[in-house]
């Protein structure tokens, strides 16, 4: 819910006598959230908005403070404010703050802004993520996009095995996107460390691969061989990417571009299997398949089936 104070200036305007009998001073601005009485959700203050604006020019901005927002697991989650993170994180624990900018005119719309937490804990589909803690700096607000090489620290993440005090850098690319620079962890006296991806898929499937966590059918759509083979590339600045092989006919499946074909017979792409992470924080099925699994000619008969036996 939107509380709002408009506070609007004033002057001289071709054809009216006193623009403060129409555009009086107006201002007060808060955004409310407002929990269902089926969740027992209590009423949440989100951000303190100022808006401005010149009629005559014809041009304004959106001054945003978020002075703290404060998730809980039974209590307020960032599903309840934007969509994006539904499916994608789940018992968020911890508090968000910053502020941010939106200007407008005849030239368009701007915005940016700046939001960090000093500790957020949270499940994710690889498993519990502990002391979160970063800046991060959006060079298009309304976009959600970020400038790049945006760090955030971690205290622990345990997929299954318990790593501290890792430090990733990051840019958020717009449309749910996320570019992994690096990231790096201490780990059994050596440094363990996360190569740079980026992930190029559909846009009806972007909340498909949360956390960069993919599936596909292991069918290949050539004539239904099961994919064995990874490729990994040794030197990527002169390898392929990363892709699933079939080792009867040699296809090539592109895994970070909704498993297209990069190479052999086969005449479409693997059918991918769309993730979610529950509100547990448990990596489950989001749905059925993109596409029917193993080769077209499973699904094709040019006659009917006879049964043995049949002389009709």
């Amino acid at each position: 819910m939107l509380t709002a104070l408009f506070r609007q200036k004033t002057g001289n305007t071709p054809g009216v006598k006193n623009p403060i009998d129409i555009a009086p001073s107006l201002t007060v601005p808060v955004i409310g959230f407002y929990g269902g009485q089926d969740q027992g959700i209590p009423q949440t203050d989100v951000a303190k908005i100022r808006l401005d604006h010149d009629l005559s020019q014809g041009i304004g901005q959106a001054l945003i403070d978020v002075p703290g927002i404060t998730f809980a697991p039974k209590g307020l989650q960032p599903e309840r404010l934007t969509p994006v993170t539904l499916g994608v994180v789940a018992n968020v624990s911890g508090t968000v703050s910053g502020k941010g900018r939106i200007d407008w005119g005849a030239q368009g719309v701007t915005s940016s802004g700046s939001f960090g937490t000093e500790r957020l804990d949270l499940a994710a589909a690889f498993g519990p993520v502990t002391g979160l803690k970063g800046q991060i700096n959006f060079t298009d607000l309304l976009g959600l996009v970020s400038a790049p090489h945006q760090e955030a620290t971690v205290a622990e993440i345990n997929p299954g095995v318990a790593v501290t005090n890792g430090v990733v850098h990051y840019q958020l690319t717009g449309q749910s996107r996320v570019r992994v620079e690096d990231a790096m962890w201490p780990f059994a006296g050596g440094t363990l460390r996360l190569d740079p991806s980026e992930l190029r898929l559909p846009p009806e499937r972007k909340d498909w691969a949360p956390l960069g966590i993919l599936a596909y059918s292991k069918i290949c759509t050539h004539a239904g061989c099961a994919l064995g083979l990874y490729r990994k590339p040794m030197f990527p600045p002169v390898e392929p990417s990363p892709a699933l092989v079939c080792p009867c006919h040699y296809s090539t499946f592109d895994v970070a571009d909704g498993g297209n074909v990069l190479f052999g017979p086969a005449g479409r792409a693997l059918p991918q299997l769309p993730l979610m992470i529950d509100r547990r924080g448990r990596l489950r099925a989001g749905g059925n398949f993109s596409g029917p699994v193993g080769p077209s000619w499973w699904g094709v008969r040019k006659k009917p089936a006879v049964s043995p036996g049949d002389n009709s």
